[in-house]
């Protein structure tokens, strides 16, 4: 049964029945939506409910109908076979992950359009523990507390719930209810690369090692913030440029340049246009930025190591400085939010 239809799309009627108003098909269910938008990037996504089966496949079918310029009606037929399994595991590891991600956030996001904020982040992170109880291992006593351990195939799945609920798309990082209800509008109604990036933040160093420029993609945290890079985070609405105390020499200068003219390519090809932001460290304009940004340097050594070995080779008191200069937030980390459920990935233990 289909339950929700997100997208530029309205529905008719379901089960569809023909001239003599019979059902075409007793056993199938059928759903007719008239769809306001035809654009190349349009994108609806759908959610269905099935029944316990044991068939080991079902069928999906989509019947587009239009009408061209020149009155001539055609007719496209589309069909999907999914394979069903009656073991969890199995199923989450041939589940996509981030278009199971994309498709959970769009849900999240249309509840908040309907609901308090609050009430939907404690919502989704009340589905979160759910999730981690049914699929996870349980462990009874870690450091006097009990914790399930979620399989690594649903670490995307997660980790994409958390970036929603710390993004712009669920988080009051915009001040203005008209400015989060249209990212929220273009969320909802985008195709899944797009979707991706406003969850997603796609983030490029820009550096000199051993006098050589490099490029190199990192995740979205806070321990990318160093005095010696220049980052640009692709937010898809928004673009940054972030330019770390020690790039302020000449050295830099070429490779700032070309830093804001990546950014400005890539905001050319959009529409809307993102709006590119340049600014440098410690000024009050990167605060668009840190918001953005996961906390990560409020985890444990072990786990900040994971995606950023450098912080292994620091000592005590740096490491100390660099904690100093990186934004103070309540926010937490993603492994501090698992924790806070009860919760922890796959190889990591908890926050």
């Amino acid at each position: 049964n289909i339950t929700r239809i997100i997208g530029p799309s309205a529905v008719l009627n379901d089960n569809i029945a023909n001239s003599s108003g019979k059902k075409i098909i007793d056993s199938v269910n059928w759903t007719q939506c008239l769809v306001g938008n035809i654009s190349s990037d349009a994108s609806f996504a759908i959610y269905f409910e099935v029944d316990d089966t044991p068939a080991d496949f079902l069928f999906v079918q989509v019947c587009v109908h239009f009408v061209t310029p020149n009155g001539e009606n055609v007719e496209r037929v589309f069909t999907q076979q999914l394979s069903t399994t009656g073991d969890l595991h199995t199923f989450a590891r041939f589940t996509d992950n981030r278009i199971a991600g994309i498709l959970a956030a769009k849900y999240f996001t249309l509840l908040s359009r309907k609901a308090p904020l609050q009430n939907v982040r404690s919502y989704m992170d009340s589905q979160v523990s759910t999730l981690s109880k049914t699929f996870g291992l349980f462990w009874p006593n870690y450091e006097g507390k009990s914790i399930y351990i979620i399989p690594p195939e649903l670490s995307d799945f997660v980790y994409c719930l958390y970036l929603l609920r710390i993004g712009p798309l669920l988080s009051p990082i915009l001040q203005h209810p008209d400015t989060m209800d249209a990212i929220r509008c273009l969320f909802l109604h985008s195709p899944p690369g797009v979707a991706f990036r406003m969850i997603f933040p796609l983030v490029t160093i820009f550096t000199i090692k051993n006098g050589q420029r490099t490029q190199e993609m990192v995740p979205c945290e806070t321990l990318a913030l160093q005095s010696n890079h220049i980052i640009v985070v692709d937010h898809q609405t928004d673009i940054f440029v972030w330019s770390g105390r020690e790039t302020e020499t000449a050295e830099f200068e070429q490779l700032r340049e070309n830093s804001i003219e990546f950014a400005k390519r890539i905001a050319a090809q959009r529409y809307p246009r993102a709006k590119v932001k340049a600014f440098k460290e410690n000024s009050s304009m990167a605060r668009w930025l840190e918001c953005r940004m996961v906390p990560s340097h409020k985890d444990r050594i072990e786990l900040q190591a994971h995606f950023f070995p450098f912080v292994q080779t620091l000592t005590h008191e740096e490491r100390g400085n660099l904690y100093k200069k990186l934004p103070r937030t309540d926010e937490l980390s993603f492994h501090q939010w698992l924790s806070s459920l009860q919760s922890c990935i796959g190889v990591y233990k908890v926050a």
